[in-house]
């Protein structure tokens, strides 16, 4: 008996140290078990000594509140997939583990943190944050779209590798240490006011890049921006880099110079406006609107100055936003067609409150019609039922309607209708009379 008692244990043990994989069926909330596969709420949090679960995001995931990341915890959000974070997001593994934001996703956060010693951190979708601070010690990869609309402290002891992309921060940035931040692949860094301290340093590898700043201050000869091949190397006693650098040749980059670029909303309205300090052949604006802040459509094409040494100010009106969050990206065309992304911003409306009122008869009839009670006027309906399993079907649902069809093919239990509209989502228990 006592041999099967610590057999039992062990059985436990080993259970309770196995880490679950978990993938995202449906739009939806972080805590919603019917939204992954397996059904259940993943755990990344757990900071006892077994492993956190697994995670890949393939559809838009909201975690309400702040969450930290700990242990062997990993998350991968795929193209297409977006997680949104209300809070602070801390990336906080202490033991090896994997972050991954891939091309054409979305991580958009209050404020993001990556506080890890040594789990990889690698970020090549899109970012939007408020602050975005590093005080861990791994290296972090960063080849997407980041917009840091507060301020961005860099550390003081690890590597920041920009592989492409770009990096927008409205507010300040801090560098410090023995911090190393490269800059490859084309990628256009604008650091707002620039402060670089210690023996912190910016260095052009390969294809090198850009970098601009509003302000920039270099504390001593030991803070160092080098151009590929050492083709410049500024420091406190040699001045200021021209702005913006151009990190492959060592000269200026001066397309346009943006003071500003700011959304604002007015009764379901976006007011949009932008304003350059200087402007060298400048053909025009490309202005751009996204529901998901990864699939753009262009709203509307803005003739640019041309040439000005004076500050020009545009502005633009958008009344045709959609519930919840509405993303703007503003891109400037020279004469000869190249072109830079100049910024995104993000504005969010807030939508009517969305409830079925129920649904009848309750239990239902498998191959039989459930009447669903839904407010007035209501469009644009999207309706699945899932099992216990996390068996999905995708139920027709006509704009007018007020009733969907059940499979024939059900099996007697219980499942659950999930009503979705407009970013907003409903799941109702029904019981079923099937088969058998």
């Amino acid at each position: 008996m006592k041999n099967t008692f610590l057999l039992l244990v062990a059985i436990f043990a080993t259970l309770a140290l196995t880490a679950t994989n978990y993938i995202s069926v449906i739009d939806g909330d972080w805590d919603d078990p019917n939204n992954w596969d397996p059904i259940g709420v993943p755990n990344v949090t757990n900071s006892a000594a077994w492993p956190g679960d697994n995670v890949i995001i393939e559809h838009a995931i909201t975690y309400y509140g702040s969450l930290s990341t700990q242990k062997k915890s990993s998350i991968e959000i795929r193209n297409g997939g977006g997680l949104s974070v209300t809070g602070t997001l801390d990336i906080a593994n202490n033991n090896p583990s994997n972050f991954d934001l891939l091309s054409g996703g979305l991580l958009s956060v209050g404020n993001l943190i990556v506080s890890s010693c040594c789990n990889t951190v690698t970020l090549n979708g899109t970012v939007i944050t408020t602050d975005f601070s590093f005080p861990g010690s791994k290296a972090v990869t960063i080849g997407g779209q980041m917009i840091v609309n507060g301020n961005f402290n860099g550390g003081t002891n690890s590597q920041i590798n920009f592989t492409s992309g770009s990096l927008t921060v409205a507010g300040n940035t801090t560098l410090g240490g023995s911090l190393n931040v490269t800059v490859d692949g084309g990628a256009q860094l604008d650091f707002g006011d620039l402060t670089i301290t210690g023996n912190a340093d910016i260095i052009g590898v390969s294809n090198g890049g850009a970098i601009g700043f509003n302000t920039l201050t270099m504390a001593n000869s030991s803070t160092t921006i080098q151009c590929i091949n050492n083709n410049c190397n500024y420091n406190s006693t040699t001045g200021p880099p021209p702005n913006p650098l151009d990190l492959m040749t060592g000269t200026q980059v001066l397309p346009v110079e943006l003071l500003g670029f700011e959304a604002a909303l007015k009764e379901d309205i976006a007011l949009l406006n932008w304003t350059t300090a200087t402007e060298i052949d400048n053909d025009y604006f490309l202005l751009e609107h996204s529901a998901d802040g990864k699939s753009f459509t262009t709203i509307e094409i803005i003739p640019g100055i041309g040439n000005s040494n004076t500050p020009v100010n545009y502005e633009y009106t958008h009344d045709k936003m959609v519930s919840g969050n509405n993303y703007y990206r503003l891109w400037q065309y020279d004469y000869d067609g190249s072109s830079s992304m100049l910024g995104l911003r993000q504005l969010r409306t807030h939508p009517s409150t969305f409830t079925a009122a129920g649904i009848s008869p309750n239990p239902g009839v498998a191959g039989q019609s459930l009447r669903l009670d839904l407010p007035a006027n209501t469009h644009n309906i999207q309706v699945h039922l899932v099992n216990s399993s996390g068996q999905n079907w995708s139920l027709p649902f006509a704009d007018g309607a007020q009733q969907v069809t059940l499979p024939a093919q059900l099996l007697s239990g219980m499942y659950y209708l999930r009503v979705q509209h407009n970013g907003q989502s409903q799941t109702i228990p029904v019981a079923v009379i099937g088969n058998r």
